[in-house]
């Protein structure tokens, strides 16, 4: 809950009374255009959706968050010792998400700014955003953007009107997935010279994941289908019917707007949309082997190796990774962005050791001590521990994109920054130059671009057509530069009269051989360094030395 009844979202069921000026109508739109067009879906079948105050007289609940008593979330695991050293290992569990500590959940952030409950226009003017209406000298000229703090709904939804409104979705359920396991464990040797293995499978399948952007309220659904065939046509200025009655200095108050912001849904407003809708989809899939000795006559050893591919049509929860993020071109839907994620590692091989070096009391290796020379060869040489982790695993795959323009002018965008996607060139060429990173790092001798710049081109506006954009959200066939690193830590123990009083050495060392990995390449089109690695991923070598005594 929210102690002040700050929290706002929308209501997608609510219809306006709202009509177009008596001066507009439809055949203004045409004369404007030169041709016969489709009416929009609103004409006919009204305007629905507006701003909900929550602690309002029309909306007097406290919290976003609904009760969710069918929840049910089964899980059933079988253990089978099929040979005396073989066993069988399936499980199954139906697993809700925690909505604990969810961002999603904290809606005040959007609608408390400057004052008690102050909001922001969140877009430009009518001018397509040339002149801001705010400005550090003078942030709320004529109190545009303002709005005071009011349980009044009708009062707060016309001082917003013309904006994009942002809020958290009234639906918000955390998601829950499948996931299923099955292995094999076999283990080989006995007492100290066993060694374990193991192969398995791990699937998880979330369904009803909260999307950062929802399906965008304003959008019609399969826009590119019902009007992609106007062409330019939706990016031509027409007549505003709303022209009069829309607050002045928003992004839907000019007297002319793009054709293709009268097809959206609700053209009262600039964009609509809503945090934390259960859309998302994801499908992980893995394979993995492992062999295991536990530590024994000096050593042991830990190698595994995962084989995996995460499909998935969500991005980032928190829209902190840059591309993450996905939205469907122009109402195509959730089937339009679903691919393989962008934080995927495809092969991953990890080796954990530990090992004591053969020398001193004990050991293979200068064990004497029975002079006051091997004593001293002991103490500087017996009881040295080598330990260490090796990890090597495939790049991420890479998604290729440009600037938002056509569909956004359109009105049929989901966000301006990453809602529309670039086009393979026509005809084809091969995006993958099949270089290393090193070869693609900038300033490298022989270099060549790790991707063909020439294999992809923006999106055009014919008379006949708005394209859309045809590459993935991630390429599943290119992938950023490997990564490879050694960690490495050397220990010994010097004993100060009792086992259970000695001084510890320890050398440590992250990236032992000082190996550059290469980052991966820029990917935004409209980049002076498109297709260039510019940057490392990881860090450079770092070592570090310590003493410690335990007394």
């Amino acid at each position: 809950t929210e102690r002040f009844d700050r929290q706002s979202y929308w209501d997608r069921n609510y219809t306006w009374g709202m009509k177009p000026d008596t001066t507009w109508s439809w055949s203004q739109v045409e004369q404007a255009i030169g041709k016969t067009l489709p009416q929009p879906i609103w004409m006919t079948n009204g305007i629905h959706g507006r701003v909900a105050v929550m602690g309002s007289q029309q909306y007097p609940m406290r919290t976003l968050q609904q009760l969710h008593a069918d929840h049910f979330g089964p899980r059933i695991g079988v253990a089978y010792q099929v040979l005396p050293r073989t066993v069988v290992r399936a499980s199954y569990g139906m697993i809700w998400l925690t909505t604990t500590g969810n961002w999603f959940l904290g809606s005040a952030r959007w609608n408390v700014g400057y004052g008690d409950s102050a909001r922001l226009a969140q877009s430009g003017t009518g001018d397509g955003g040339l002149t801001y209406p705010l400005t550090f000298s003078n942030p709320m000229p004529g109190g545009a953007g303002y709005v005071p703090l009011s349980l009044d709904v009708d009062r707060i939804n016309r001082a917003v009107l013309g904006n994009w409104w942002l809020s958290e979705t009234a639906d918000f359920s955390s998601g829950y997935e499948h996931s299923v396991q099955l292995s094999i464990q076999r283990e080989f040797g006995s007492g100290p010279n066993s060694w374990v293995t193991e192969i398995a499978y791990s699937g998880t399948m979330g369904r009803g994941l909260p999307t950062w952007l929802g399906v965008g309220e304003h959008i019609l659904p399969d826009a590119y289908h019902k009007i992609g065939n106007l062409g330019a046509s939706l990016l031509q200025n027409v007549p505003n019917p709303f022209y009069n009655q829309l607050p002045a200095g928003t992004a839907r108050s000019g007297k002319m707007i793009p054709l293709g912001q009268l097809y959206e849904l609700n053209p009262l407003w600039s964009q609509i949309t809503t945090t934390g809708d259960p859309l998302g989809t994801s499908n992980y899939n893995s394979g993995y082997i492992k062999v295991e000795h536990r530590f024994a006559r000096g050593f042991g050893v830990l190698a595994n190796y995962t084989l995996s591919k995460l499909m998935e049509d969500t991005g980032g929860i928190d829209h902190s990774t840059s591309g993450s993020a996905r939205y469907g071109q122009a109402g195509l839907g959730r089937k339009d962005v679903y691919s393989v994620s962008l934080s995927d590692y495809r092969h991953k091989a990890v080796f954990n050791y530990s090992f004591e070096l053969p020398f001193g009391k004990g050991k293979r290796l200068l064990n004497d001590t029975s002079s006051t020379g091997g004593q001293v060869l002991n103490h500087l040489a017996g009881g040295w521990v080598v330990a260490g982790t090796t990890t090597l695993r495939s790049g991420t795959y890479l998604n290729v994109y440009g600037p938002s323009t056509l569909w956004w002018i359109a009105g049929q965008a989901n966000n301006s920054g990453r809602s529309e996607r670039i086009r393979l060139a026509d005809p084809r060429v091969d995006y993958n130059n099949k270089v290393s990173g090193h070869q693609s790092l900038l300033g490298a001798p022989n270099f060549v671009p790790y991707l063909n710049v020439n294999a992809f081109r923006l999106a055009q506006a014919t008379p006949d057509l708005l394209e859309i954009g045809d590459v993935p959200e991630g390429f599943s066939d290119l992938m950023s530069p490997g990564f490879s690193q050694w960690d490495l830590s050397l220990m010994k123990n010097f004993y100060l009269g009792k086992e259970s009083r000695y001084l510890q050495l320890r050398f440590e060392a992250q990236n032992l051989l000082n190996h550059m990995n290469c980052g991966g390449p820029t990917t935004d089109i409209t980049s002076s360094s498109f297709g260039i690695i510019t940057g490392q991923n990881g860090s450079s070598r770092q070592a570090m030395i310590a003493a410690k005594l335990y007394f």
